[in-house]
């Protein structure tokens, strides 16, 4: 393996660890559901503009009463 290629290597490892170590963390101060929520909500605070922008948020829209039927039917 190259130097570059170790380095890309370890910088994604960190990148995909720090993520798991700020749950482990959070989960010790709050109820895992209240982390689902936070990450849910920032995810979708974050990309909701990118999908009105691209305008993929109608197509859901439409189906609104399966996706009501399902979310409704897994509590």
């Amino acid at each position: 393996m190259t130097r570059r290629g170790l380095l890309l290597f370890a910088a994604l490892g960190v990148a995909w660890g720090i993520p798991y170590l700020f749950i482990k963390i959070a989960v010790g101060e709050l109820e895992p559901a209240m982390v689902v929520l936070a990450r849910s909500g920032l995810a979708a605070l974050l990309l909701l503009p990118l999908a009105l922008y691209r305008r993929e948020v109608a197509p859901v829209l439409r189906r609104w009463k399966p996706m009501l039927a399902y979310t409704a039917h897994r509590r």
